[in-house]
């Protein structure tokens, strides 16, 4: 028997890449089928390059990720199918970026099996393939009678295959989490401690802030905010959303605090930068009889660091001591950190010399606080003995020798430990490394090599690596390279009006009066200040920061008196302490220091302070 077959379209043969786009993206049929018109849809939003454009694979390339991509964003299942079958045709099927995207028309599209299938037969499978997966299953909910456990079975299996998720893993997994709880609440089971706390521990994030309080009147409705555990996941999510006065109010009504609770509010605190709330909390829990632990000691330190208050860090280090928390590694960690910014770098080495065994976040802390006072020298040395010790740096390490080198100018030994870190030890430089070797070449004089390296990073160009490169070219006087990066940075970030200041001075100290003219009339236009620079100063247990001719409350009850201050050898020296009896006097001394601050401002000027108006100077 013989069959005979007609086509209604005739491709050219052998069948070529540019035969079948022309072909397929054109309407040859009028006859209702949907297949007829199906990827003639795509040619109103992918562009077909010309013919010898489709000799080049990194353009065919680019041309079938667009045309998915556009599948995937409207839904076109028979675009989709179609450009699946013909890429298995032509061999670009082995191209995993293409395949995902394929995986993605088949999820939006609610063809799970489909989708299933082809996921199980990627030879390989990287976070975005687990990504897509996930989020396409949580996003079809209970439709094709899927298990509604399915998401977090797929998240199983790829933590098994030791692939790391990342925060989209993450935020589809919350989805599920939401819409089995939802599910849960539907079939009459209300829940009970442990299904709260669960609930309000990925409620920590301002995007589901909301949903965590409506968690927090159904405990209340329920009764269960007596539980110890339930109020600890209340108070950190409170804390962790900026809300430390409802995070307060939650912890005060609290029966019985154990140290978890404790814990949970000083860390809350702490990241809000209320160190006084801080320390007054672990007084409180001292008096209470609660007895801190490591985690409780590191957390105040961080916050004692965060506000550089080195009076509080001394008096918690002593603490460490009397409660032998010292050799606890994290506690040690927090001290150097802590030393550090409050700029005793001798104490923070002290610490340090006193470890037994110091590990990986050891080194890099004390690399970071060498870097932080830009001492060189010391932080390449310290790089070099934590390798010789055996201990592989991470991405954090590499990016605290990178600003070391950039802080001192060594600008051969920055680019040794970024070549080292990317062919050695084979880490992916983040747009901080890129940064760090930015501002490295630019700011010791080599800027067109910056520019020239800026446009070759694999990655999109961002703010920061702009920032740099600009700041730069300030240093240097190129106006023109300055020019080219801030049209992009003013596109990415186009509110953020200290981008704008920097500009209209580059453009003022080169007599570019009318650019600096028209960038000025767009910061007036978008009615924003720029943030003036600010210092600070410790007045017994409490920081206050200030500006130039600032007239806050402090300078009505007491004043520096810094009029004996002289400059000796480029350097602040101080002939005598003085001792103040009246605030007018005080007030006469804080005036002069603040016209010598003005004019020595790029200089450091530490001066301890006491609150019974007796100032050693």
């Amino acid at each position: 028997m013989i069959f005979k077959s007609h086509f209604k379209k005739q491709f050219l043969f052998p069948p070529t890449l540019f035969s079948f786009v022309t072909q397929c993206f054109s309407n040859y049929s009028h006859e209702p089928h949907p297949c007829n018109h199906s990827l003639s849809r795509l040619k109103a939003f992918v562009p077909i390059p010309n013919e010898p454009s489709f000799r080049d694979p990194e353009i065919v390339h680019l041309f079938c990720a667009k045309a998915l991509k556009v599948a995937a964003v409207r839904a076109f299942l028979p675009e989709g199918k179609q450009l699946h079958a013909h890429l298995i045709k032509f061999g670009f099927c082995h191209v995993l970026s293409l395949r995902n995207q394929i995986l993605s028309i088949y999820l939006k599209c609610k063809e799970t099996k489909d989708a299933l299938k082809l996921f199980d037969e990627l030879p390989g499978r990287n976070v975005v393939s687990w990504n897509i997966v996930i989020h396409g299953i949580v996003g079809c909910g209970n439709e094709n009678d899927l298990n509604p456990h399915l998401g977090f079975s797929y998240f199983k299996r790829m933590l098994f295959e030791k692939v790391a998720p990342d925060d989209i893993t993450l935020n589809a997994l919350i989805e599920e989490a939401f819409r089995i709880f939802n599910s849960m609440r539907s079939d009459g089971a209300n829940g009970d401690e442990f299904t709260f706390s669960s609930l309000l521990s990925i409620c920590d994030i301002l995007e589901y802030y909301n949903f965590g309080k409506q968690v927090h009147s159904l405990i209340l409705k329920l009764s269960f905010e007596s539980d110890i555990l339930v109020a600890s996941a209340l108070i950190n999510m409170y804390a962790k959303n900026e809300d430390v006065i409802d995070a307060k109010r939650v912890f005060d009504k609290m029966a019985i605090r154990n140290v978890v609770a404790w814990n949970t509010m000083i860390f809350g605190c702490g990241n809000n930068g209320e160190v006084i709330n801080v320390m007054k909390i672990l007084r409180d829990m001292l008096f209470e009889g609660i007895f801190p632990d490591e985690l409780t000691i590191s957390s105040v330190l961080s916050s004692c660091g965060y506000a550089s208050a080195i009076t509080e860090t001394q008096q918690v280090h002593a603490l460490a001591v009397k409660l032998s928390f010292q050799e606890f590694v994290s506690v040690s960690n927090s001290l150097i950190t802590a030393y550090s910014k409050c700029g005793n770098i001798t104490n923070a080495f002290k610490c340090f010399r006193l470890m037994l065994e110091p590990d990986l976040v050891t080194y890099t802390s004390l690399i970071n606080a060498y870097a932080f006072h830009g001492l060189g020298k010391e932080a390449t040395e310290m790089f070099e003995k934590m390798i010789s010790c055996g201990i592989k740096p991470d991405r954090i390490s590499f990016l605290g020798i990178l600003s070391a080198c950039v802080h001192c100018g060594f600008v051969n030994t920055g680019l040794h430990y970024f070549k080292l870190m990317t062919d050695v030890y084979h880490i992916i430089p983040d747009s901080d490394h890129y940064t760090c070797l930015i501002d490295l070449l630019g700011r010791h004089g080599f800027v067109n090599e910056a520019f020239e390296f800026l446009k070759s990073i694999p990655i999109q160009a961002e703010s920061n690596m702009l920032g740099a490169f600009i700041g730069s070219c300030k240093l240097h006087e190129n106006i023109e390279l300055a020019k080219s990066a801030a049209g992009k940075l003013f596109a990415i970030e186009p509110e953020k009006i200290v981008n704008y200041a920097v500009m209209a001075n580059i453009y003022a100290s080169h007599n570019h009066w009318l650019d600096a003219e028209r960038v000025r009339k767009t910061m007036r236009d978008k009615n924003v200040a720029k943030f003036p620079g600010c210092s600070w100063i410790q007045v017994g247990n409490q920081v206050h920061s200030f500006v130039s001719s600032d007239k806050f409350e402090l300078v009505s009850s007491l004043y520096l008196n810094l009029c004996s201050l002289s400059v000796v050898d480029d350097q602040f020296v101080l002939k005598v302490g003085m001792t103040f009896t009246t605030l007018e006097d005080a007030g006469k001394f804080y005036r002069n220091y603040a016209k010598v601050a003005d004019l020595y401002a790029d200089r450091h000027i530490w001066v301890p302070i006491y609150l019974d108006h007796h100032f050693i100077l």
